[in-house]
Parts: C-alpha cells; sequence; structure tokens
C-alpha cells in the first residue's frame, strides 16, 4: 500500500505539468458566451441602453464576445417572438440613419438591416458598429441588435454576460487534466484520514 501511494503521489506531482499547460491554452480559447435566463433587472438594463419598450410575449438572447488580442467585442442582443417590425420599431427610440442596407455582420437569408445610432461618444470607439436587424426564422419574428466594439454606455450588460470559466469549460485538455488531478489529490488525503483514524483507534485500544 505504502509503494502505492507513491506512485500515486507521483503522479500527482507529473500531472500538475500538463494540468498547467492545459491551463494556459484554455486561456486562449476565448468563445461567445450566450444566456437566456436574465434575470428581470438585467431584461431592464438590456432594454434601457439599448433603447427599447418590450413587450410580455417576447423573449431575449444575448451573445457575447469580451474581446480578445485583435478580436473586438461584439455584443447581439436576440428579441423574438416580435409582432412584427412595424410593431418593434414603433416601440424603438433609438434614431435610424439608414435602412435596407447591407450587414457585414449578420447573413441571414431575408434580413432587413437598419443601421442607427443609440449611444453618444466623442470617438467612435474601434471597430464599432450598430445594426438593427429583423428576420423570421421558423415561423417567428425576431429583431436582433448587433453592436461591435467597446461600448463604455454597455459596461453593467458586459459584467452581468461575461463568463470567465467558458475557455476552461470548454477545453476538454483542461478538464480531464483537472478531474485526473482532483482525484488523485482526494484519493491521498482519504488515506492519509484513514491512516490517522486507525492510528487513533490503535491508541484508543492499547490505552483500554
Amino acid at each position: 500500500m505504502k509503494r502505492f501511494n507513491t506512485v500515486i503521489t507521483v503522479l500527482l506531482v507529473l500531472m500538475f505539468f500538463p494540468l498547467l499547460f492545459s491551463f494556459m491554452s484554455a486561456g486562449w480559447n476565448v468563445e461567445a458566451t450566450v444566456k437566456s435566463n436574465l434575470t428581470d433587472s438585467q431584461r431592464g438594463e438590456i432594454c434601457e441602453r439599448l433603447k427599447f419598450e418590450p413587450s410580455p410575449d417576447e423573449t431575449i438572447t444575448t451573445r457575447y464576445f469580451p474581446g480578445f488580442l485583435q478580436a473586438a467585442t461584439t455584443l447581439s442582443v436576440y428579441i423574438e417572438n416580435i409582432k412584427s417590425e412595424e410593431d418593434f420599431l414603433s416601440r424603438f427610440h433609438g434614431r435610424i440613419i439608414n435602412d435596407g442596407g447591407i450587414s457585414d455582420y449578420d447573413d441571414t437569408a431575408g434580413s432587413n438591416v437598419y443601421h442607427i445610432e443609440i449611444f453618444a461618444f466623442d470617438t467612435r470607439p474601434k471597430d464599432y458598429a450598430c445594426e438593427l436587424i429583423f428576420y423570421e426564422e421558423d415561423g417567428k419574428n425576431t429583431a436582433r441588435f448587433y453592436i461591435g466594439g467597446y461600448i463604455p454606455e454597455l459596461k453593467n450588460i458586459y459584467e452581468f454576460l461575461h463568463d470567465p470559466l467558458q475557455p476552461y469549460r470548454s477545453s476538454w485538455m483542461f478538464v480531464s487534466c483537472a478531474v485526473v488531478e482532483v482525484s488523485l489529490a482526494a484519493y491521498l488525503i482519504a488515506q492519509k484520514i484513514a491512516r490517522e483514524v486507525r492510528k487513533g483507534l490503535r491508541k484508543r485500544a492499547a490505552i483500554s
């Protein structure tokens, strides 16, 4: 048993290196996070910042990419089950610059694109884009806000949509190494506790 525990200890130490490597590698695997289980306050913040009035029958889904290296921060907000494009526009209080344009960021067939302004800033952020896109999918009408570039007014939204653990959960290598490392450590801890318990029982038996 002692020799077996020694092997486990050596494996525990050796596994630290692939765990560290996979941890560093996973940090580069940043992907967009999708969230639909928003709280009422989060939905309210989104509606306020994007300047539209919600309808009870609509659902809101977000897709947030925090930006990494040269990739820009992007935020897409999908409002599904809208009655119609006209109805949603009547509840939208931003400024429409032009409509009927072509989006560089959405390739949904049959989509109708509006270039809009809903933020105030002196200098436009790098990679800035602000579009409102309408399309029909699976018989449902959807409005999509696409916002490119880091917008200071959206800081609160970025914060509650950000998922810092996403790259690590998405890395099978890191998850595998972490499970093995935790399992080895748990085994050694359990063995240590068992030894202490047995030692205590022997002492008690000797005294009695």
